[in-house]
């Protein structure tokens, strides 16, 4: 995992995926670093921060990973300090999410607020119902992705 690598190194990230990537043929302006945070790593943003700025100056993109809004709590601050270039967030859980409450709504409002202020794009991602579509266009996500979506153009495809 990344996370455990930007720990486990203090300096010079990325440069060994680079020699790799350009051998490829790939620029690393093309590549995203892409990170889940979680409580665990909130205690290392220091190290985080300065890590993934690291790979930030070598020309690398990031994406903030938040796998649920209860671990998106506490982690502003450090969302604000990276200014990320993606900030991606797992739908709200299509059966709650049914009745989705205003709580709920308020988080993903705030998260998406703060990433477009600092000039990144949001994704909404795992949507596999209507009702999680339907808060990705609620709370004003960049972008979505998920089932739901794989179905619908399956489903119009279907029809020409």
């Amino acid at each position: 995992m990344i996370q455990d690598h930007i720990l486990g190194i203090q300096q010079d990230h990325g440069v060994y995926f680079e020699e790799i990537i350009i051998k490829c043929g790939l620029a690393v302006q093309n590549i995203v670093i892409s990170m889940t945070v979680n409580s665990f790593y909130a205690l290392h943003h220091t190290q985080l921060l300065d890590g993934l700025n690291n790979y930030r100056q070598r020309g690398y993109q990031i994406a903030l990973n938040i796998g649920s809004l209860y671990a998106a709590h506490g982690l502003r601050d450090f969302i604000d300090k990276l200014s990320a270039n993606y900030l991606r967030i797992s739908a709200p859980n299509a059966e709650t999410s049914q009745h989705s409450n205003s709580s709920e709504l308020s988080t993903l409002n705030a998260l998406t607020e703060l990433q477009n202020l600092i000039g990144g794009q949001t994704i909404l991602q795992q949507v596999k119902q209507k009702n999680q579509a339907d808060i990705a266009i609620s709370a004003r996500f960049n972008l979505a992705q998920g089932d739901y979506y794989d179905k619908l153009v399956t489903d119009h495809l279907r029809c020409l």
